[in-house]
């Protein structure tokens, strides 16, 4: 059969075991309650898609059908594929029909079944309302709208984006410090107080941060502990009896602590005195500490105190026999046991007073949040509107709500027959509450209609669940599968759980890789509720693939140049290098046409995705490479709108509109692809202007005094008197869509960056419009709220575009590709610095107080470290191993993603960690891998193939005769593993900047023609691939005469010279006299100069390349450069090197890194002829400036 995978792509042919069918099957039995476990890439979408297909033909009317999805994406892509079978069907014909229907269903359909399925497409196209596949929120959003007034809220609200529900949270911000500020006496003035003097500014700010954040969470409880909060959390934290009488437990909480712990802790009189007489010094000190304690009354003087008497500097306490000497423990056995017990005293006592501080601090902190949360409400009810954790929360209290609730679910129960969710792993506990209150009535028997038999379905992979930052749990998964289970056996009902092992989507290769990784006890650990191996089943048997583990590239301790001026080289940072090596071997697979073996095709592009646990540094360095490689990659996934440089130059466009004379907005804006103006055109415009630059551009377009550029600068000088016309009269969204549509903007931007803009500009024209629709008036308010909220545009890719794409693994989700990269960033799982100030705490039943809106889940604020208690504590080591569960979770996700190729690979920073992925999968896979030979100058690099292992094992014949086995015994060390062969160390180049031979003829014009630095076709024939002229390619120019015209005869150098220069100039400076002359004037400085003459004679060569191991700086590093002239003579060797800069004034002033360099060639040159003297030239050709060195004096350079 073949198989088609997401997107439309054909996959190749293979045979479907029967037994994946029949569970495919049962799991679609639309008579049945269903809760399946699928693996990744075992056809869940398929599963859910037949499921649907099979209710409607036993029936049931689209209305009656409730699917939920996790994604809007998957919800159109669920339903295209389930009228697409419909529209196939129609074209069927009686036979064809028939075989589709009992594979389907498993039984042969009658006349009756075959009418009854042509006519599901237009049954389901022509009902009000299509088919309700959608996710939960959008759901909630209908419901809110059928029943405003049940739910009171406006019957016509609106929701909130993030946007606007940012600048609404920021606002109601403003408005609360403001009061506080006037009325610091009132309750939120006196919290906003403590908070600001016990816990400081950045704890405030993360603490209204996290608030924001969780704000749904907490306003279910918030009024509760603003009021209660005092007592709440005194007998939360386990001081309930410390303290006999409220006024006691709320004021003099810590007096009553102090004086329990000198009750406690202390010795008498009589012990201590027993003590210093038994003891040594030490003990003389410890009974002057604890008779000092005796008096003291502060609790912080006083816990400082017995802690330096009893705990060592680490906070561990010390033994008896260490304070008090081991002849006082001999001679007072009770000792040891007392003082231990009393050490745990004073330990207990300086965690209560952390319990005491977190007591006040918590209370101020929901007093705090209360009235910036019920400021937020009532803004929105002011506006009319909803934010999007709205949606949930006030759908869950509208079906819970007593009296209206049950006139909800009576209306509803004669709509929805059937429940389906896909990802129900990604399922938060408020989402599962709300489908437990949609199926209450399913297996009651009192529903609005008794006679029905309905259902509820569920298919996820807790392995899967990757999502608990919005507070999805793997376990909620099969916790919610035994409730609908028991509630359906309870009345009859059929319950199936079923399990979909088989994988469509990789090759056995992959697959077993997987499930050798996941087969280890500390690696599945939390990856399901059950916590058991992972088990997959390959349906790709005959397709090869593989997979590659990368050595991790360790990072190096970068030595910044001594000169700030000197530019840093960041080509030895780990990230970068990856890329490097990833942008390489891409680039060798398209070039060669690499086959996928699984498709029979060579490899594109498209086939690509590189997943990252996280956006960062190396996202950027990556899409870089590519591009600088003209591989075509698809712009970043997330992208906050004023950072893109689109963006920026429609925002300096306005910026100039607004204010004429801001001449760094309209610079911005000429060299933009709106108007084209090239760098040096906009220079000469700068540089000499009397006035504003929008003055002299003008000047320049009245007068032609830019032969070169005029038509450019006269049509933006019109345009822009137009636009500050056009600006005046119009609101932001015209005036900006003008610019893009009518005047061709658009066009532009996509010519010079790339399809990926596309996207870009239309979030722009959105978000224009959408800041019409709040009332900002005009465009400097726009340009302003752009500029201070830069909303985020999240961005589909597209996977049927022939581009790679780059994401992280959590948008990946549900997404697959031939060839998947893995990269480990090498981070912490898990820093304390990320942990959240507000920890998540679980109420034990006792502590619920009855008739309260408390939650099982509660927050506790920690603002510091330095509060950090014994429950705390423990709340973060549960925190903890949480993070490394959803870490392997995310390892699961990334891995299952590929087809045919999977390749780990990753890089790390000073420390090498042990518990990331590339240990992980290493030390899973490390005797299931083998050694093999990579291209692109990739080395040690470890393959798992299962295909390959298994077809290259001899076979062993049982009935194989023992006289002819062969009994050689093997050396030891044929049995034992080859040890790893050390990396070649990185090349050390000696100029970094070395310019070659006619550098510019390999420069596609193509690719400058789209250059996001050059203007469009600026100066570029169509029978020139020269580059635009500069200072480096002049360097070039003035390297290739000075490499050549030696070989040449004199006479006929300067007519060489010339005819080579006019030959290779950019048309643009085909006709610049004056810069061929510097040229031809450098050049012949050098060669007419006597004093040069050994350097060009007969025992000399051009361009000579050398390379070797020498010690720099106290490590044998691989060097490798290319000296620009070098003459070998009986006795010594003079070697010189070029340089076409301005020349410095004296010899110290030369630059470091052009010492360091000739230092190298020098010692270079010493290892190639060790017995000959080494002399150097630093020659520089404009002024025929000549610097020279020996070789004492350079080595001491490379120490």
């Amino acid at each position: 059969m073949v198989v088609t995978g997401k997107g439309g792509r054909m996959k190749a042919q293979f045979t479907v075991p029967a037994s994946a069918l029949a569970a495919q099957r049962r799991s679609s039995d639309p008579q049945a309650s269903v809760w399946v476990a699928a693996n990744a890439g075992s056809g869940k979408t398929h599963v859910l898609t037949e499921r649907v297909i099979r209710l409607l033909l036993r029936g049931t009317r689209p209305a009656q059908i409730l699917c939920l999805t996790y994604t809007k994406a998957a919800a159109a892509n669920m339903q295209s594929r389930i009228f697409n079978r419909l529209a196939e069907w129609t074209k069927f014909d009686d036979s064809a029909l028939a075989a589709a229907l009992e594979k389907l269903e498993g039984t042969a359909p009658d006349n009756i079944k075959l009418c009854q399925a042509r006519r599901l497409f237009a049954y389901a196209l022509e009902t009000p309302g299509g088919l309700k596949i959608q996710t939960i929120h959008a759901f909630c959003e209908s419901l809110l709208h059928r029943f405003p007034l049940e739910a009171n809220i406006p019957g016509h609200f609106e929701l909130m984006d993030d946007t606007a529900q940012a600048n609404c949270l920021k606002e109601v911000k403003k408005q609360l410090f403001a009061e506080i500020y006037h009325a610091p006496d009132s309750v939120s003035g006196q919290a906003f107080t403590l908070i600001l003097q016990q816990a400081g500014e950045e704890a405030l700010h993360k603490l209204l941060a996290a608030a924001i954040a969780d704000k749904q969470n907490l306003g279910r409880y918030c009024a509760y502990l603003a009021k209660e909060g005092e007592a709440f959390f005194t007998k939360l934290l386990g001081l309930q009896n410390e303290a006999q009488t409220a006024a006691a437990r709320q004021v003099h909480l810590k007096a009553v602590l102090v004086e329990e712990v000198k009750h406690k802790a202390l010795f008498d009189s009589a012990d201590l005195s027993k003590i210093a007489v038994l003891g040594g010094q030490r003990a003389q000190d410890f009974v002057a500490r604890l008779k000092a304690a005796a008096v003291e009354t502060q609790s912080a003087r006083l816990l400082d105190t017995l802690i330096s008497a009893y705990c060592k500097m680490d906070g561990t306490p010390h033994n008896a026999a260490y304070i008090c000497g081991k002849k006082a423990v001999e001679a007072w056995p009770e000792l040891e046991e007392l003082f231990a017990r009393k050490a745990g005293f004073v330990l207990d006592f300086a965690d209560k007073l952390k319990s005491a501080d977190l007591i006040v601090l918590n209370s101020a902190a929901y007093r705090l949040i209360q009235a910036l949360l019920a400021r937020y409400h009532a803004a929105k009810r002011a506006q009319g509107r909803l934010d999007f954790g709205d949606l949930i929360e006030r759908a869950l209290a509208l079906l819970k709500r007593r009296g209206a609730g049950q006139w909800v679910q009576y209306k509803l129960d004669q709509g929805i027959d059937h429940i389906l969710v896909d990802e129900a792993q990604d399922t938060g506990p408020e989402q599962w509450e709300i489908i437990r209150l949609l199926s209450q009535d399913f297996f009651s028997g009192l529903g609005a209609r008794e006679d029905l038999q309905r259902t509820v379905f569920a298919v996820g992979d807790e392995k899967q669940s990757i999502y608990s930052f919005q507070g999805a749990a793997p376990q909620d998964f099969a916790r919610n599968g035994a409730f609908i289970e028991y509630k359906a056996r309870n009345v009859h009902y059929l319950f199936r759980r079923e399990r979909l092992d088989f994988s469509f989507r990789s090759t056995e290769d992959i697959i077993s890789a997987v499930d050798d990784i996941f087969a280890l006890p500390q690696n599945y650990q939390g990856l399901s509720a059950a916590n058991e191996p992972v088990l997959h089943s390959a349906i790709r048997l005959q397709d090869q693939g593989y997979v590659d583990i990368w050595p991790a590239i360790a990072g190096q301790k970068q030595q910044e140049p001594e000169e700030w001026t000197e530019i840093i080289d960041s080509s030895d940072n780990p990230a970068t290098i990856l890329a490097g090596n990833i942008t390489a071997i891409i680039a060798h697979w398209l070039r060669n046409k690499d086959i996928l073996a699984g498709k029979n095709r060579p490899v594109k592009a498209g086939d690509i995705m590189i997943l990252v646990r996280k956006r960062g540094s190396f996202v950027h360095a990556l899409a870089r490479a590519l591009k600088n490689s003209a591989i075509p990659v698809a712009g970043a996934d997330r992208l906050h709108l004023a950072d893109h440089i689109a963006v920026q130059d429609l925002m300096a466009l306005g910026a100039f509109i607004l204010q004429p004379r801001d001449d760094l907005a309209l610079a911005c804006a000429l060299k933009s692809p709106l108007f084209n103006v090239s760098e040096e055109t906009l220079l000469a415009l700068a540089a000499e202007r009397k006035g504003t630059l929008f003055a002299a551009l003008e000047q320049a377009a009245e007068q032609g005094s830019m032969a070169c550029e005029q038509k450019i600068l006269t049509e933006a000088a019109e345009k822009l008197r137009l636009y500050r016309a056009f600006a005046d009269i119009k609101p932001v969204y015209e005036f900006y869509d003008k610019i893009l549509a009518e005047d061709g903007g658009r066009r532009r931007f996509l010519a010079r960056l790339g399809i990926e803009a596309g996207d870009i500009l239309d979030a722009f024209l959105d978000y224009c419009l959408s800041a019409e629709k709040t009332g900002l008036p005009g465009l400097q308010i726009f340009l302003q709220d752009l500029s201070r909220n830069s909303p985020e545009i999240k961005r589909e890719l597209d996977q049927n575009r022939d581009e790679i794409r780059i994401m992280t693994v959590h948008a990946a989700k549900g997404l697959e590709a031939p060839i998947v990269f893995l990269v480990d960033g090498g981070s912490a799982i898990w820093h304390s610095s990320n942990a959240p100030c507000l920890l998540p705490l679980q109420l034990p039943e006792k502590l619920r107080p009855a008739g309260s809106s408390l939650p099982v889940t509660i927050r506790l604020w920690l603002p510091k470290t330095a509060y950090k208690t014994n429950l705390a504590e423990q709340i973060l080591d549960k925190l903890k191993t949480a993070a490394e569960e959803e870490y392997r979770r995310l390892l699961y996700v990334g891995m299952t993603r590929a087809e045919d190729r999977l390749i780990l690979c990753g890089y790390y920073g000073a420390k090498q960690p042990t518990d990331s992925w590339l240990p992980l999968v290493g030390q899973a896979l490390g005797d299931k891998t083998e050694f093999v030979a990579y291209p692109a100058g990739i080395e040690q690099v470890r393959r798992h193939w299962h295909k390959k292992a298994a077809a290259g094992r001899p076979a062993i014949n049982a009935n194989q005769d023992d006289k002819k086995s062969d009994n050689t015994i093997l050396p030891v060390f044929l049995t034992q593993k080859t040890a790893f062969e050390p990396a070649l160390p990185r090349p050390l180049t000696a100029s970094g900047s070395v310019c070659l031979i006619d550098a510019a003829t390999g420069t596609d014009p193509d690719i400058m023609r789209n250059s996001p630095i050059l203007p469009v076709n600026y100066g570029l024939a169509d029978n020139a691939a020269g580059a635009l002229f500069g200072a480096m390619e002049k360097g070039s120019f003035i390297h290739a005469l000075l490499q050549y015209l030696p070989d040449s005869e004199p006479k006929l150098r300067r007519q060489l010279a010339q005819a080579y220069i006019k030959a290779r100039l950019p048309a643009i400076e085909a006709d610049n006299q004056a810069l061929q002359q510097e040229i031809l004037t450098q050049v012949f400085n050098i060669l007419e100069n006597a004093h040069f003459a050994p350097l060009f004679g007969a025992k000399s060569r051009a361009e000579a390349a050398v390379t070797g191991f020498i010690r720099v700086k106290g490590q044998q590093r691989l060097v490798v450069g290319q000296i620009d002239r070098l003459a070998v003579f009986a006795d010594h060797i003079l070697f010189a090197d070029y340089k076409t800069g301005r020349p410095p004034a004296t010899a110290p002033d030369i630059p470091h890194i052009y010492k360091m360099q000739m230092a190298l060639y020098a010692a270079l040159l010493a290892c190639l002829y060790p017995r000959k003297t080494i002399k150097a030239l630093l020659i520089y050709t404009r002024e025929g400036l000549v610097f020279p060195f020996t070789a004492a004096e350079l080595s001491p350079l490379l120490r």
